[in-house]
């Protein structure tokens, strides 16, 4: 069976339908909604204010900047410039790329090393093995994997902020941003949206949520968190005001065979999936970090995660699923909580 994604839903009535809900009630706040399939999921932005002109500028100004960023990070355009760099990179040796590339690669290696290597973005070569695995439906052999994992490690990548220069210290190397441009590129749209003088406002990039101040009237955001075995089964309802959470676990996409699963979260140690979990929710001060955690702590389980998060990030929290569907909770998590789910 195949499971749907879990979704972080947003379980408040939202007044507005998909594109620009014109005759707002004239003593309430105004408000604008649309939604647009980018960075390879739907992405919807939410705004509420005073001026429904002012919402629709600020919303497509939102949408622009993550186009904007998708053509630097993507690696499934070949036009974008890390896919372009990954050409480059099979052979080795130094490039000089973009300021914005060169700073998120230099918080990538940043936040290897934080994660103790659980987040790393030079998995390209293992990340190719199990995509072709996936489309295959045939488990790569030991010796690939091997052979992929040579290719990977941050001690082999090294970035010079100051000259916007990337080294690949080993041939056949290319990178990965996949567990860290989501959270990026919606954290960078939602600056935008605040930068039109909205406060208001969500982002849901396919269930990586950005929330920005609260709804009309101090309400907070709401959002479910589903179930990744039983998509009907709510666990939890968390209440969020400027803060992000996103999503990370095996229901997406996945490698099956002989009963195995493997998750297309990449664990670097081994170079399989993650297997101490099956679902991570992680709950951040912005999605760069959400995001970025969500992968980390799907390879280091609960035990290791939580003493991760309370070292080095200790305003993120986190629910952790394991393969026996038990529910972790870090300390912190369970203060965003609904009061009947705590």
């Amino acid at each position: 069976m195949k499971y749907v994604r879990l979704a972080l839903l947003i379980l408040a009535t939202v007044l507005a339908a998909t594109g620009c809900r014109r005759g707002a009630q004239p003593s309430g706040p105004a408000v604008y909604k649309d939604t647009q399939l980018l960075i390879g999921t739907t992405v919807t932005i939410t705004l509420y204010g005073d001026d429904e002109l002012k919402l629709k500028q600020a919303a497509g100004a939102g949408f622009a900047e993550i186009e904007r960023l998708n053509a630097v990070f993507s690696r499934y355009d070949p036009e974008s410039e890390l896919s372009q760099l990954n050409v480059k990179a099979a052979r080795g040796g130094t490039f000089s790329v973009s300021a914005e590339l060169a700073g998120i690669l230099d918080l990538c290696l940043e936040l290897c090393r934080e994660t103790h290597g659980a987040f790393d973005v030079t998995v390209g070569p293992l990340s190719a093995v199990w995509r072709e695995a996936r489309e295959s439906g045939k488990t790569p052999s030991d010796t690939e994997i091997r052979e992929a994992m040579s290719k990977t490690g941050c001690e082999r990548l090294s970035v010079d902020k100051k000259r916007s220069a990337v080294t690949f210290s080993a041939p056949g190397m290319s990178l990965d941003l996949g567990g860290i441009a989501k959270g990026y590129i919606t954290e960078s749209a939602m600056r935008v949206i605040k930068g039109h003088g909205v406060q208001s406002a969500m982002i849901n990039a396919g269930g990586d949520i950005t929330a920005s101040g609260t709804k009309p009237g101090g309400d907070l955001w709401a959002l479910g968190i589903q179930n990744p075995r039983e998509p009907d089964d709510v666990l939890a309802r968390v209440l969020l005001k400027d803060a992000a959470v996103a999503t990370s676990g095996d229901y997406q996409q996945f490698f099956e065979k002989n009963g195995r699963r493997e998750s297309h979260i990449i664990d670097p140690r081994t170079g399989h999936g993650a297997a101490e979990t099956i679902s991570v929710t992680v709950i951040a001060p912005d999605n760069t970090h959400a995001d970025t955690l969500a992968t980390a702590l799907s390879v280091l389980g609960p035990e290791q995660g939580f003493a991760v998060l309370e070292k080095n990030f200790p305003h993120a929290h986190a629910l952790i699923i394991t393969p026996d569907k038990k529910l972790h909770y870090s300390p912190g998590f369970k203060k965003y909580m609904a009061e009947q789910y705590r």
